[in-house]
C-alpha cells in the first residue's frame, strides 16, 4: 500500500511538495511600499520594506506595506503610523478598492 499523505494540501502526497511550495512562495514574494497615491519601492526582504515604511511614516505620511506574489493580487501586510493601521487594513479588505494606495490611500 502507498504511504499516507503528510501534506497539508488535500490530495498531494509527501512532504517534498510542502517544503518546495513554501520555498517557491518566499522566492516569488515581493514587498511593496506605497504612499502619496502610488507604489514607491519594491523590496525582496520583508524587514527592509517594513523598516523603510516606518522611516517614511515619520515624515507624516500614511504608508502601506503589501506582499505581492506573481499571479496573485497584492495582500495587505501592515501600515504606518500604527494609528492608521486598522483603517488601512479595512480599506484593503474591500475587494473593488484593493490596491489601497492607488485607490486613494
Amino acid at each position: 500500500m502507498g504511504r499516507r499523505s503528510t501534506s497539508r494540501h488535500s490530495g498531494v502526497r509527501g512532504t517534498d511538495f510542502d517544503s518546495g511550495w513554501s520555498k517557491l512562495c518566499r522566492i516569488m514574494a515581493k514587498y511593496e511600499v506605497g504612499f502619496d497615491g502610488r507604489w514607491q519601492e519594491t523590496f525582496d526582504d520583508r524587514n527592509q520594506a517594513i523598516e523603510w515604511a516606518q522611516e517614511v511614516a515619520e515624515t507624516g505620511r500614511v504608508v502601506d506595506v503589501v506582499i505581492k506574489r506573481r499571479l496573485l493580487p497584492r495582500r495587505f501586510l501592515t501600515a504606518f503610523p500604527e494609528s492608521e493601521r486598522e483603517a488601512r487594513e479595512a480599506a484593503w479588505s474591500v475587494p473593488w478598492t484593493s490596491g489601497g494606495v492607488v485607490a486613494g490611500g
